[in-house]
């Protein structure tokens, strides 16, 4: 596990050593290779929830 407590994975994208998730808070990615958490981004105030509107992610 990850992460939990803040409800479910509405998306997940994973490149080499590091992965991307969605859920109801924002975006988190994680660097497997080094065990930490790169960076979370928030989702903003007022947007429809993620249920509503599905999150993609794309590596680029």
């Amino acid at each position: 596990v990850l992460h939990s407590g803040e409800g479910p994975i509405h998306a997940v994208k994973w490149r080499t050593s590091l992965i991307a998730w969605a859920n109801n808070a924002g975006v988190k990615v994680y660097d497997t290779a080094n065990d930490q958490r790169i960076t979370f981004i928030e989702r903003p105030t007022g947007t429809p929830r993620p249920e509503l509107l599905l999150p993609h992610l794309v590596w680029q």
